[in-house]
Formats: structure tokens, sequence, C-alpha cells
């Protein structure tokens, strides 16, 4: 998961790159497992139109990596509770972050509260 926005021109291009490596580096059967997510920090610009053209640049393969925006107030919030440290572990059977060389490994995932998860959540 990561946080950034489309006219951001240091640190965003970086971690959407580096994420678009990530997701190359997955195998057929790891893209089934794991869920790549870019939140917007500028919702009243990043329309799921402007992100969908942002994901596009980077090669970005929708199949497991969502781009969301949302109600700015929603997104503050996430933001918070992910910097407070509240949020829960997910319980899921395999959760996976990326190691060093860009491989997937078996670790902690980060469960945002469903409330916040779908008030992100925008139709293409």
């Amino acid at each position: 998961m990561a946080f950034a926005d489309t006219t951001c021109v240091d640190v965003c291009p970086l971690i959407t790159a580096a994420l678009r490596q990530i997701q190359i580096a997955l195998t057929p059967k790891e893209r089934t497992e794991v869920q790549l997510l870019t939140i917007t920090t500028d919702p009243e610009i990043d329309s799921p139109k402007v992100l969908r053209a942002y994901a596009k640049r980077y090669g970005a393969e929708f199949e497991n990596w969502a781009f969301l925006t949302g109600d700015p107030a929603v997104l503050a919030q996430v933001g918070r509770t992910l910097a407070s440290g509240k949020a829960q572990s997910s319980g899921l059977d395999r959760p996976y972050s990326a190691n060093r060389d860009s491989r997937p490994k078996q670790g902690n995932a980060i469960c945002l509260h469903r409330t916040i998860a779908r008030s992100t959540r925008r139709p293409w």
C-alpha cells in the first residue's frame, strides 16, 4: 500500500515505479494472492479518471492493483489511522509484503476498517 498523488514530482513517481517493479516480479500465482493499493493524497485533483491515466503511464495492471480516491475527510482518517499504529492485523491467511529484491514474502498485512476502505472506492 502506498500514498501518492498525480501532481507530485519527487517521491510519488519513485514509489509508483517501485510498486510496478514489484508487480512485474510477481508470478502468476502470486498475482492472485497479492493486492497492490495506491491511495491518493490529493482527492480534489485525483479523480478516478486522472488516477487511471496516471496508473497507465506506469504500466500498472489493474488485475491486482487498485488506485483509490474518495472523500478528503475519509482519506485523512485513513492516513491518521495508519500513522497512529492503530490499524489492526488483517488476519489473512497469506498476507505479503515486499523484500529488498522486490519479491513478495509472507508477513503482516494492514487491514483498513471496512467502512473506510469502502468509502474510498470509486468505480472507474
